[in-house]
């Protein structure tokens, strides 16, 4: 009897030592998981502009016009706005088009735009410009915007363009007038 109580006592010291050893050996903790999002947004332009030469009939009436002539691709994940700004040369404060080199000149503010939605993508909210001809100011700059949302992607855009030309605008001979249009997506 003295064996088994002897066996019993060392069992039960051998499980109070498991049992200790297990605990002192159990941890527990949080870990938690950070990210930051930035805003992205990205504006995929396509597309330069070739004028066809005008006509007779466009001197006529005044101008010369060229629909869809340029397009352009919105993603951004967060409000977002496109605005646009024509360089050519300067004279003082305000912006030309420029017959390459040489002094014939027409202002930006003989060119004149419309914004289009072709498709939203899955933006809930998109403006855009198309119903008025909206004019460049002397120095390039313009307002409104030319298109503005909220976040989503693969909203696509066309650009109307015309410009004013008459029987007094001077001839381009084998040279043409080149401005540049910089397109700019930026947070609303």
């Amino acid at each position: 009897m003295k064996k088994i109580i002897s066996l019993l006592c060392g069992t039960c010291l051998i499980l109070a030592i498991s049992t200790m050893s297990w605990a002192e050996y159990t941890t527990s903790g949080d870990s938690t998981a950070t990210m930051q999002i930035p805003t992205i947004m990205i504006l995929d332009l396509t597309g330069n502009i070739s004028w066809i030469t005008p006509t007779a009939a466009d001197l006529n009436t005044g101008y010369t016009s060229k629909s869809a002539a340029t397009s352009f691709v919105v993603n951004s994940n967060g409000n977002w706005k496109v605005t646009i700004k024509a360089a050519g040369g300067t004279s003082g404060a305000n912006e030309y088009f420029l017959l390459d080199s040489t002094t014939s000149t027409l202002p930006v503010t003989a060119l004149h735009w419309k914004s289009h939605l072709m498709d939203a993508g899955d933006m809930d909210s998109t403006t855009v410009h198309d119903t008025a001809w909206i004019d460049f100011n002397a120095d390039g700059s313009c307002t409104p915007n030319v298109a503005e949302g909220t976040p989503g992607g693969e909203a696509q855009f066309i650009m109307d363009y015309k410009i004013d030309v008459d029987w007094k605008t001077p001839p381009g001979d084998a040279q043409s007038y080149t401005v540049t249009l910089t397109y700019t997506l930026e947070a609303n």
